[in-house]
């Protein structure tokens, strides 16, 4: 639900006339005030009695998570911004302590070099076997993601079926015991939980279209669609000697029989994002002589 979801720098954006971006907003010390005022805020309304912070659709379900039962995880970076850049400038921690949380470098991927574009993602999908269209949960790929707090309550681990199981060794004469337990994962989607997000956290994405044969000799120009829009597009061929493509202009050529994938590619932020086409090249029409 989107208003289980804080954006801790849309906003600050907008009521500063400024254009602060995931990268460069933890070197702002008003940026960090800022933020650090909104999570006390979530702590203080996620604590009263309500339907507002839980992903029930259903209307009438009231719950409230104190201090005694939440959870609060944040990203690294926002930690180290907030306790360094604020104590900087208040010089005691009683003026901008935000409580208690637990800290994460990443949720998933360091990437090559600790982007913060990789380290603040995540990419969950689908099985292969659930449609998407009927499933509770829906596929989620967004960066941005800095910080959240639940109720301990939200997510339950059943511990069930508790056994021992023992074998001998005669010829050491001992023992071994095996231990085993089957678990269950409980989520409880009537539990209050909050996303802190920095940004509208689109994923940088191409798209390749256009009409992917040619004969042997011939061309065809394939179109990338890439998002952030203005990304320079860098192409390629798999196999250069089915087809090759013009580095910068995705004109590609039919070099022989057969088929071939053409790659185009943008970097954001040192990360490298790609989509491929496949390419069928046909063989050379033969000429007709009259007699």
């Amino acid at each position: 639900r989107g208003s289980g979801v804080i954006d801790l720098l849309t906003p600050y954006n907008t009521i500063k006339s400024t254009s602060y971006t995931l990268e460069n907003m933890t070197y702002v010390n008003d940026w960090c005030t800022y933020a650090a005022y909104q999570i006390l805020l979530a702590k203080q309304r996620i604590a009263a009695r309500t339907s507002i912070f839980n992903a029930n659709d259903e209307a009438g379900y009231d719950t409230a998570t104190p201090g005694s039962f939440l959870r609060f995880v944040l990203h690294s970076d926002i930690a180290e911004a907030l306790n360094v850049y604020l104590n900087a400038v208040t010089y005691h921690n009683d003026f901008d302590d935000i409580g208690s949380y637990d800290v994460v470098p990443m949720w998933q991927s360091a990437g090559t070099e600790w982007q913060r574009d990789a380290t603040t993602r995540i990419d969950i999908d689908l099985p292969s076997n659930v449609d998407r269209e009927v499933a509770n949960y829906k596929y989620l790929d967004r960066i941005g993601i800095i910080g959240c707090m639940f109720d301990t309550d939200a997510i339950v681990i059943n511990n069930n079926n508790q056994r021992v199981t023992s074998s001998y060794n005669a010829n050491g004469e001992y023992y071994n015991n095996f231990y085993k337990v089957d678990t269950n994962i409980v989520i409880d989607l009537e539990e209050n939980g909050i996303v802190f997000v920095a940004g509208t956290g689109s994923v940088p994405s191409v798209a390749v279209s256009g009409t992917a044969t040619a004969a042997v000799g011939s061309t065809s120009t394939l179109t990338a669609t890439v998002s952030p829009v203005g990304s320079t597009v860098t192409w390629r061929s798999d196999d250069e000697d089915i087809a090759t493509v013009g580095e910068s202009t995705g004109v590609v050529t039919g070099v022989a029989a057969g088929k071939c994938n053409i790659i185009a590619s943008i970097e954001v932020n040192g990360l490298v994002y790609e989509a491929g086409k496949e390419f069928t090249v046909t063989a050379a029409a033969k000429s007709k002589s009259s007699s």
